[in-house]
C-alpha cells in the first residue's frame, strides 16, 4: 500500500512538472526552459563586468517576466558596453510598452522625448551591425 501511495505522489509530481507549473503558497509558479543554470546574482555581476554572453543569458531568463523588468539591463549594457543587441532591446521594450498593436512598428503613441530616445537606440543598433534595426529604421522614419 505504501508503495502505491508513493507511486501516486511521484506520478502527480512528475505530471505537474510536465505541465510546466507548480502551485506554491497559493501562487502559480511557471517552470520554463528559461531558468538560470547558475545563480542569477552571479549572472548580473558578469553583466556588470561587461560579459556579453551573460547579457544574453540574462535576456533569456527575463523572457519569463514582463519586458519592462529587463529595461534596466538593456539600458545599462547599451550605454556602458555599446552592445548592438542591448541597443535593439531598449528600442523593442520601449516600443512595445507604448504600442497597443503588437503587429505594427508605430511610435505614434509615444511622447516626443521618448520617441527621440528610442529612435536614437534603434539608430545605434543599426550602426553597430544589427540588420533588423537597419530595416526598422527605414520603416519608422
Amino acid at each position: 500500500m505504501r508503495k502505491l501511495i508513493l507511486l501516486v505522489i511521484v506520478l502527480v509530481s512528475v505530471g505537474a512538472g510536465a505541465l510546466g507549473y507548480y502551485l506554491i503558497n497559493q501562487r502559480t509558479i511557471y517552470i520554463t526552459g528559461n531558468q538560470p543554470k547558475r545563480p542569477i546574482n552571479e549572472i548580473k555581476m558578469d553583466v556588470y563586468k561587461g560579459n556579453v554572453e551573460a547579457y544574453g543569458e540574462l535576456r533569456t531568463i527575463y523572457l519569463d517576466y514582463p519586458q519592462e523588468d529587463f529595461l534596466f539591463w538593456a539600458l545599462y549594457t547599451a550605454n556602458r558596453y555599446h552592445d548592438k543587441d542591448a541597443y535593439s532591446d531598449v528600442y523593442r521594450i520601449m516600443e512595445a510598452a507604448y504600442n497597443s498593436d503588437p503587429d505594427s512598428f508605430s511610435l505614434k503613441d509615444m511622447d516626443s522625448v521618448s520617441r527621440k530616445m528610442v529612435l536614437r537606440y534603434l539608430d545605434l543598433a543599426a550602426k553597430n551591425g544589427d540588420a533588423t534595426a537597419d530595416s526598422l529604421m527605414k520603416i519608422v522614419h
